[in-house]
């Protein structure tokens, strides 16, 4: 019985120097890793190849012509303000308008660039009022910017999940897209969003 007991402590002597042991390491591994994590940062902009902003740049192109933008010459993507760059213009430079139309080409693009290069892409775009804000008086622009830009979702995103929300969409052909309108009428269309929610 001694015996027995001896050899039980020595066994949950070697069991608790194996886990201070181990207790150690995981010390100093953290240590190592949050050394590592103050000197070194992920800066991505680095890490964007040449090709990738050539791709973009092209799509960024392709885009705008055949949304007819107004006075279109060149675009390009900037590393630098990750942004776009029509006809030498900064983004910012433009009315509110123009910066959601712009924003809605560029997004377009980098899902364009996923589904067709990517490794993952997550096949869905979803727009709130991409064309909403071309309205109002400042950035008034012609209907076939307008309309190009809803048939350029139409016959060149296939793969791509598209969803918008709009409050007056242009009259094109949609062909096979699924359009919901929300009607607020119980006994036209659908009233909204969620089913058999009402005001």
């Amino acid at each position: 019985m001694l015996s027995q007991y001896r050899a039980a402590v020595t066994t949950q002597s070697e069991i608790d120097l194996i886990k201070q042991f181990s207790n150690d390491k995981v010390a100093e591994i953290v240590k190592i890793e949050s050394e590592g994590e103050s000197t070194s940062k992920f800066k991505p902009k680095e890490h964007l190849e040449r090709s990738f902003l050539d791709i973009l740049d092209q799509y960024l192109n392709e885009l705008l012509k055949s949304c007819r933008f107004e006075n279109y010459t060149s675009a390009r993507f900037d590393r630098g303000d990750m942004d776009i760059v029509v006809n030498g213009k900064k983004k910012s430079s433009y009315g509110k308008g123009y910066c959601a139309f712009l924003n809605t080409i560029t997004s377009t693009a980098l899902a364009k660039y996923l589904n067709n290069n990517g490794e993952y892409s997550p096949g869905i775009l979803i727009f709130d009022s991409p064309i909403l804000s071309l309205e109002e008086p400042a950035d008034k622009i012609s209907d076939s910017m307008k309309d190009s830009l809803f048939e350029y979702f139409v016959n060149n995103l296939s793969g791509i999940q598209t969803i918008i929300v709009e409050n007056k969409i242009p009259s094109i052909n949609y062909k096979d897209a699924n359009k919901v309108i929300f009607t607020k009428n119980k006994e036209k269309g659908r009233y909204g969003l969620l089913n058999d929610v009402f005001e």
